[in-house]
């Protein structure tokens, strides 16, 4: 039955409150397997969901192969691009601040909107050679898949992100996420883990906004 399941068209986008490494992924999938009526996901480990899962066309996953098994081809963003490493708002040794704009334009593909701290995106963790982002830090922001080269207008099949959630201690972050067709599910993330977090779905994904629950 699995196999009766599958979007047809363009690839997907992987892309991410604390501290997220947030991995944009551009993957060309034109037979991207999704799940449907009963498919389910294979994952390492379960993830708290802020609800019964009502979502019936979302596959949620903790990890990264699963995740990335019904794609073909990914392009993920370490934050290590050169351009990262010159803020338009602060440019420093071991972190750069930059506007929603412009973070926005280093990649070209996931549109980047801090929603907590204005314009306030930060690259830290540079001089360790595994540079990160956060929006503030510790602030809200929203991604949004609308306009990549790989989606439509109404979004993209799939995002995810890793979360460096233990040294870090993120906590009490939700992921709202806006369907291409305009419905929401909002999804409890992890908490104070070093984890892998996706998300697949039919009616594609226009825009994921990660806080607090009720402060979106």
């Amino acid at each position: 039955m699995r196999d009766q399941w599958r979007c047809k068209g363009q690839g997907s986008l992987e892309g991410g409150r604390g501290k997220e490494k947030v991995m944009v992924v551009v993957p060309e999938a034109p037979w991207l397997k999704c799940c449907g009526g009963g498919a389910t996901a294979t994952t390492s480990r379960p993830l708290s969901l802020a609800a019964p899962f009502q979502q019936a066309g979302s596959q949620l996953y903790s990890d990264r192969a699963s995740f990335e098994a019904p794609l073909t081809v990914s392009l993920v963003d370490g934050y290590d691009n050169a351009a990262y490493f010159v803020g338009d708002n602060f440019n420093g040794a071991n972190f750069d601040s930059f506007t929603d704009a412009a973070v926005s334009a280093i990649v070209g593909e996931t549109q980047y909107e801090t929603t907590g701290f204005n314009n306030n995106n930060l690259i830290p963790g540079q001089s360790s050679g595994d540079p990160l982002y956060c929006a503030g830090c510790n602030g809200s922001y929203r991604l949004s898949f609308r306009t990549t080269s790989v989606g439509t207008a109404e979004g993209v099949w799939a995002v995810g992100f890793d979360i460096v959630g233990t040294a870090e201690g993120v906590r009490g972050t939700v992921a709202f996420v806006t369907y291409g067709d305009g419905s929401t599910g909002e999804f409890v993330l992890p908490e104070h883990q070093d984890v892998f977090w996706g998300i697949i779905d039919c009616r594609r994904i226009a825009s994921i906004h990660l806080g607090l629950s009720g402060e979106l």
